[in-house]
């Protein structure tokens, strides 16, 4: 059984989907389907459940087997550093996890710094949600990832970076733009545009919490329609102020209830790429 077939079966049942697979791995799909069958042949017992309608599955085996071999692709890429470090050339791939507003906001600056010590290091970005992210990191599918900490029990390793507060966004042109900090209870009544995605629950429990009760007028999923309905003055808003920062078209004032979500990096095990990373940033 060879490390190369491990990694095609693993990067097969992350996606679910040979061809996918196959344009990642930059190889052909038949290479991809030739290694899955070589290993399932050596094994004896197979991997994966291929259907017309259901796609792609793991059978019971592959998911018992699935943690152990994350687990030694992980080691082989922690050897392969180790080795790079020790002839003062460190090379390796850091698979980072980011939901949008740390991807587009916080994560380029701390990789510029990267470059500048560490030409060897690539990175693979992965774009999820809170929960998808504390998943992937779990599974070996990421080796970093930004989070939103909810279990202090956790097997993650935190880092925190900052405390993000929770900001209304509003027309340039509404009343509310010439306060410095907008009084919640302002929102009673107002027209309001709740956002549906990974923090929903942030804005939820901020307006319950304060007993406040807008007029939802629409329940919106993706970041830059929710931009659009408030910039056309269909709406305010609310949403963590990394987002805001991105979208200048729009104004966004803090509130004097403050409330914040925690941002922190996570990671199971320190790898010298993981290192390298948080010591350019000056986190450890």
């Amino acid at each position: 059984m060879t490390i190369a077939r491990y990694e095609i079966f693993k990067k097969v049942a992350e996606i679910g989907n040979f061809t996918k697979a196959a344009e990642q791995l930059n190889m052909t799909q038949s290479a991809v389907s030739h290694a899955i069958t070589s290993l399932e042949k050596e094994i004896g017992h197979s991997l994966l459940k291929r259907s017309k309608q259901a796609g792609i599955a793991t059978t019971p085996i592959a998911e018992r087997l699935l943690p152990h071999i994350s687990q030694l692709l992980r080691s082989e890429s922690i050897i392969r550093q180790e080795i790079s470090l020790a002839n003062q050339q460190l090379e390796g791939t850091l698979r980072i996890g980011a939901f949008t507003s740390a991807a587009s906001q916080l994560l380029p600056p701390m990789l510029a710094q990267v470059k500048q010590l560490h030409t060897g290091i690539k990175v693979v970005l992965f774009e999820g949600t809170y929960d998808e992210i504390k998943e992937w990191l779990l599974q070996g599918t990421i080796d970093l990832g930004f989070v939103v900490p909810s279990n202090p029990h956790s097997r993650l390793n935190l880092i925190p970076l900052l405390q993000d507060e929770l900001v209304i966004g509003l027309p340039s042109e509404h009343r509310l733009t010439r306060q410095e900090r907008i009084d919640i209870h302002e929102l009673n009544g107002q027209d309001f545009i709740m956002p549906k995605g990974s923090y929903y629950s942030l804005v939820e429990e901020c307006l319950a919490s304060h007993g406040i009760t807008p007029n939802i007028t629409m329940e919106v999923l993706h970041c830059e329609t929710i931009i659009n309905m408030v910039s056309q003055g269909l709406g305010l808003t609310m949403g963590p102020e990394l987002l805001f920062r991105a979208y200048p078209q729009i104004e966004h004032k803090r509130l004097l209830q403050k409330s914040c979500r925690s941002i922190s990096l996570a990671y199971l095990e320190a790898s010298p790429v993981i290192q390298a990373f948080l010591s350019c940033n000056k986190l450890i």
